[in-house]
C-alpha cells in the first residue's frame, strides 16, 4: 500500500477509481479500517468518482515516524492528517464521507478547509458543532467505554485484549448476526498497529477534556465548537438499529446545517451502514457526489426501499395516478397524456396509500421522528383527514409510550392495504422513532369497510419480530387467506401469514 509521509506520519492510502473523476476522501471509522468502504467503492467507480482510501494513524499500515511523538488521536489531529494526504496527493478541491470517527473528521475538513470541501456526507456519528455537553443518562450508559476508558484499569483493559474490546462493540452496536467472524478477524489486524491502543485512548479522552488535543491541531478544535452550522451540500446516514447512536440522540442533527441537506434512515441496520447495506450507502453516496444539490434542500427521506434516493419534502403533495381501481383495490395509472391532479397535501411523510375498489382513499404517517397525531387516516373528498377507523385507534403519543397498551392503538404504521375482500388491513411494525419493536406492539390490523371498524388483530410474535425485523409491506392470495409480510429489516425475510 503506498503512503504519504508527513512530518510526523507515514499515512497508507488508497487512490482507485477514474483519475479524471471527481475526487471523494473516505474515511473509516472505530473499531473498524479502511476496508470498509470496500463494498462501496465499486458503485462510485461505476459513477465516475475518484477515490482516496487512508488509514487513520493508529490503524492498520500506517505509522508514526518517530518513538517519541505523542500518539494523539483527536478529530481536529486527524483532520490534519487527511489534509496531508490530499496535499500530498496535489487535490485541491474534494468531497467527504466519514464513518464514525471518520463523521467527525469530515465535519472538521469542512470547518477548518471551507474551500476546499464541496460536500458531506456523515455515516453514524453525529456532528460536534458548538462543542459537546454531557449526554443524558441513557446516551451516557451506551457510551459508556468513553469512561471506561478515562479510568486507568480500564485502559489497561484495553491494552491486555484490544480485539476483545473491539468486538464487543461490533456485537453491541448492530443486530445480531449482522458480521462473520471471518471479516472481523480481517479488519481486527488492522488493530494489531503498535500505536491503536494509545491513540484510541487519546482520542476518547480528548473529546471529554481528560486529555489535551494535540497541541498544532487546537485551532481547529475550538473552530469546531465556534461554528453552529455547515452550509455545504449535506447527508447523514441513520441506522434504525444502530446501539450507540440511535435515532433518539440524532434528533438534533438536522439544526446543524444550514444549506442543502438530507437525513437518511436505513431500518434494520445498525452502526455499520457501509458493510450492512453497502449497496445503499453507495446510491445514497452516489447521488449526493454526482446530484444536483439543490434535491437535498430541506428534505428527510427514510425509505424501506432505498434501490433509488428519491427526496420526500415535508408536507409534499399526494398526487392521484388513479384513473380506475382495480377490483383488489390497485390503482392503474393514467396514461401519459393525462394531467395529474392534486388530491391532498400533508404535514406528515406518508409511507402508504390505499385506494379501494369504490374510490375511497387512505394513507398513513409512521411515527420515526414526528409524533404525528393520526396514524391512519381516510382523505376525503375535499382533502381533509379523518382518523380511520376511529380516534381510539389512532390516539398513540410516543410522549406517552409507558402509559398505553401497545396492543390497542396504532404504534408505528408502516403500509395499508386493501385485500379486495372488502377489508382494509394495517401493517403496524410497532417500532417508533425507527428503533427496535415495542414488546407485543408489531401486528397486523383488518379493518372492515362497510362498517369501518376493526374485526381481527394478528399479533406478530416476538420470535418472528427479532431485534432488526422491519415489517415493512403485505400482499395477499386470491382467496384472502393468507398473507405474506416482507421484512426489510438486517435478515430480509417473506414472513407467511394465515388470516383466518
Amino acid at each position: 500500500m503506498p503512503v504519504i509521509t508527513t512530518p510526523t506520519l507515514a499515512i497508507a492510502y488508497t487512490d482507485t477509481g477514474p483519475r479524471e473523476g471527481d475526487a471523494v476522501l473516505l474515511l473509516h471509522g472505530w473499531p473498524d479500517d479502511s476496508s470498509t468502504w470496500d463494498d462501496v467503492l465499486p458503485a462510485l467507480h461505476a459513477a465516475g468518482l475518484r477515490t482516496i482510501v487512508p488509514s487513520l494513524r493508529g490503524f492498520g499500515e500506517t505509522r508514526f515516524l518517530e518513538g517519541d511523538t505523542p500518539r494523539t488521536g483527536n478529530s481536529a489531529v486527524l483532520a490534519m492528517d487527511a489534509i496531508a494526504v490530499m496535499d500530498g496527493l496535489g487535490i485541491a478541491r474534494f468531497m467527504v464521507a466519514g464513518h464514525d470517527w471518520g463523521s467527525n473528521i469530515a465535519e472538521a475538513l469542512a470547518v477548518g478547509w471551507p474551500e476546499r470541501v464541496q460536500r458531506i456526507a456523515m455515516l453514524a456519528t453525529p456532528p460536534r458543532l458548538g462543542g459537546m455537553p454531557t449526554p443524558p443518562f441513557e446516551q451516557t450508559q451506551r457510551q459508556w467505554y468513553h469512561w471506561f476508558m478515562a479510568t486507568a484499569r480500564g485502559a489497561q483493559a484495553v491494552r491486555d485484549d484490544p480485539r476483545g474490546f473491539a468486538h464487543v462493540h461490533w456485537t453491541n452496536w448492530s443486530p445480531a448476526g449482522w458480521f462473520d467472524e471471518a471479516t472481523f478477524a480481517r479488519v481486527a489486524r488492522a488493530f494489531g498497529n503498535p500505536d491503536w491502543v494509545d491513540v484510541t485512548l487519546h482520542s476518547y479522552r480528548a473529546r471529554w477534556d481528560e486529555a489535551a488535543p494535540d497541541p498544532a491541531s487546537v485551532w481547529l478544535e475550538e473552530a469546531v465548537k465556534a461554528s453552529a452550522t455547515l452550509s455545504l451540500p449535506a447527508l447523514y446516514i441513520q441506522g434504525a438499529e444502530d446501539g450507540v447512536n440511535p435515532p433518539s440522540a440524532t434528533t438534533a442533527v438536522p439544526e446543524k446545517f444550514s444549506g442543502p441537506f438530507a437525513f437518511v434512515t436505513l431500518p434494520g441496520v445498525g452502526h455499520f451502514p457501509q458493510r450492512e447495506r453497502p449497496e445503499a450507502v453507495a446510491d445514497l453516496l452516489v447521488t449526493l457526489f454526482t446530484g444536483d444539490p439543490a434535491t437535498l434542500s430541506d428534505t428527510i427521506y427514510r425509505s424501506q426501499d432505498m434501490s433509488k434516493f428519491k427526496p420526500l419534502l415535508a408536507g409534499a403533495a399526494l398526487f392521484a395516478l388513479a384513473a380506475a381501481a382495480t377490483a383488489a383495490g390497485v390503482a392503474q395509472a393514467r396514461t401519459a397524456a393525462s394531467p395529474l391532479t392534486q388530491v391532498a397535501t400533508f404535514d406528515h411523510q406518508v409511507t402508504g396509500v390505499a385506494v379501494t375498489a369504490d374510490g375511497r382513499r387512505f394513507v398513513n404517517f409512521p411515527r420515526w421522528t414526528d409524533d404525528a397525531p393520526i396514524s391512519v387516516a381516510e382523505v376525503l373528498p375535499d382533502g381533509k383527514l379523518k382518523a380511520y377507523p376511529d380516534d381510539t385507534w389512532n390516539s398513540w403519543r410516543n410522549a406517552r409510550a409507558n402509559e398505553m397498551p401497545v396492543g390497542d392503538y396504532f404504534v408505528c404504521v408502516q403500509s395499508i392495504v386493501p385485500d379486495g375482500h372488502g377489508n382494509l388491513w394495517v401493517l403496524d411494525p410497532g417500532a417508533p422513532g425507527n428503533e427496535k419493536p415495542l414488546e407485543g406492539a408489531p401486528k397486523l390490523v383488518r379493518i372492515d369497510l362497510a362498517t369501518n371498524r376493526v374485526t381481527k388483530v394478528i399479533n406478530v410474535a416476538p420470535d418472528v419480530a427479532l431485534q432488526g425485523t422491519y415489517l415493512n409491506d403485505i400482499r395477499f392470495s386470491p382467496d384472502g387467506k393468507t398473507g405474506y409480510i416482507t421484512d426489510s429489516g438486517t435478515r430480509g425475510a417473506i414472513i407467511v401469514i394465515d388470516l383466518e
